[in-house]
């Protein structure tokens, strides 16, 4: 009779003792987001050429509308 409450005693304590073990979990890792530079297509000494351009046009219609008669 000793035996067997023995042996329920053990499985009590060892069930108890197991009953709280954490549970594993791997590391969150952090997602990093890296950034591209982004290289200009081309240079910028061409902006100029279009408002030049439109100048002309605007000045020329203006020559071109004056009338001395």
């Amino acid at each position: 009779m000793k035996f067997i409450t023995a042996t329920i005693a053990a499985f009590a304590i060892a069930s108890a003792a197991s009953a709280g073990n954490p549970v594993f979990e791997a590391p969150v890792e952090v997602e990093v987001m890296e950034e591209e530079m982004v290289e200009p297509v081309g240079s910028s000494a061409g902006g100029w050429i279009v408002p030049v351009l439109a100048v002309l046009a605007i000045a020329a219609a203006v020559a071109a509308s004056d009338d001395d008669d």
